[in-house]
């Protein structure tokens, strides 16, 4: 059986790319699974709501026949300098058992486990992979420097959108690389249309909703739209936290939308599903600085396509030309209150769109 290693140092336990969508991928179609995550220091591992997933302190758990090893995070000001330089205890822990594993493929989630990735194979004879998920944007000293010394050596990528696998693939020719989307788990997210969705339009926002996500337009948009459409809800699925709750309730409040606004709080991946599939629009509304351009698309893209759901998007290229093939939506090219109001408004009235 083929042992593959994923390590995943800055990535919760029960990451929806990681673990739902190539672990457990991998485990039903034969392979030998290992989840490697940097747990917190007091060595929890938790998911990514925070919840702990070793109550008892274990070192290894076992979730859906995966197995999740857990290796806390530097603690102390020597250890915290030293996880700067990768020197620390939690780099040698990890390479330590990376190494004692022995596993065919190590497959490496973030430029940091790369690094460990690549000291692992200088030891053992084994592949390494790649797993861009987000551009490598050189934000720091440390990530121009890993990108320097790493990409190089790096024979074999995936990457989540092909932006980013061109960036890569352009500064080492080399590379041998596959595109793989953040589309919905089969195994988690079932395809449902319900006809009687149409009849009522809930606008959803899957995620925790931020001010740079567009909380404050929207929230305008229901007030604009309420009229017109009395019956209109703004579904979170998901949490506003500090500033963004506190702002949510008093415009609820000073809005009279108690009846229009609903947020269900943080849910558990298996749980997402069942809270988009009566929904009508699906909003992606991230602004087009730096990393969200060379970004995406979101993975709420793909979960408002398998529950039938037309989606009003800001224009950011993966997600453009993913709308534009599909046909599954608009495109708006600023995240304005009287952009989205006209395409939502679009949208609601040709319920055959």
């Amino acid at each position: 059986m083929t042992k593959v290693f994923m390590l995943a140092v800055q990535h919760c336990a029960k990451d929806d790319r990681i673990f739902y969508k190539e672990a457990l991928s991998l485990k039903k179609h034969g392979f030998d699974v290992y989840y490697l995550h940097g747990a917190e220091p007091d060595g929890s591992i938790v998911d990514l709501g925070g919840n702990i997933l070793n109550p008892n302190g274990e070192k290894e758990i076992d979730i859906d026949g995966i197995k999740i090893i857990g290796i806390p995070h530097a603690k102390g000001l020597i250890q915290k300098t030293l996880n700067k330089m990768n020197q620390s205890n939690f780099y040698k822990g990890i390479i330590k058992v990376g190494i004692e594993l022995n596993a065919d493929v190590y497959h490496a989630h973030e430029p940091q486990s790369l690094y460990i990735a690549q000291k692992i194979e200088e030891n053992i004879t084994t592949k390494v992979i790649y797993d861009a998920h987000e551009p490598w944007i050189n934000a720091h000293k440390k990530d121009a420097l890993l990108r320097t010394i790493l990409l190089p050596k790096l024979k074999y990528l995936i990457s989540a959108n092909q932006i980013t696998r061109g960036d890569l693939v352009f500064h080492n020719h080399q590379i041998k690389s596959e595109v793989v989307y953040n589309c919905s788990s089969p195994d988690v997210f079932f395809p449902e249309f319900n006809q009687e969705k149409l009849k009522t339009p809930v606008i959803v926002h899957e995620g925790n909703m931020k001010f740079d996500r567009g909380l404050k337009e929207i929230i305008e948009v229901i007030k604009c739209l309420k009229p017109k459409h009395p019956a209109i809800k703004f579904k979170i699925v998901g949490e506003t936290y500090n500033e963004e709750r506190a702002y949510l309730a008093s415009k609820i409040k000073e809005y009279a939308l108690e009846d229009n606004i609903i947020e269900t709080g943080w849910l558990t991946y298996e749980n997402v599903g069942d809270e988009l599939k009566n929904c009508s629009i699906g909003l992606i509304t991230n602004t087009s600085i730096e990393r969200n351009t060379l970004a995406g698309p979101a993975n709420k893209f793909f979960n408002y396509l398998t529950y039938g759901i037309a989606c009003v998007a800001v224009d950011l290229p993966e997600t453009t030309a993913l709308l534009r093939n599909t046909k599954s939506g608009i495109t708006i090219q600023e995240r304005t209150i009287e952009k989205l109001s006209e395409a939502i408004d679009t949208l609601l009235a040709d319920k055959d769109r």
